[in-house]
């Protein structure tokens, strides 16, 4: 799920703290993407909620593809180099 932080009528903080608080969806991966500039206390209640940041802007784009393309990149294998 991708979450906004800023929103019209609805806090994103609290639309993640609810997700994360119901069985249901607790497991739902959340992406946070925001033009709101993240400070220390944000990151920090945003700490073990969320797999990861990106900003809006005019390279918020090619930002959120970069961000998908490492995300889903597989891991390298035990006893093979990365590079090999």
């Amino acid at each position: 799920m991708i979450c906004d932080l800023l929103m019209p009528e609805v806090d994103g903080f609290e639309v993640i703290a609810q997700l994360k608080a119901s069985e249901e969806t607790a497991a739902t991966p959340i992406l946070v993407l925001t033009g709101h500039e993240l400070t220390a206390a944000d990151k920090e209640r945003l700490n073990g909620q969320v797999i990861g940041f990106c900003e809006k802007g005019p390279n918020a784009g090619s930002a959120l593809r970069s961000w998908l393309a490492a995300a889903i990149r597989p891991a390298p294998r035990a006893g093979f180099a990365a590079d090999a």
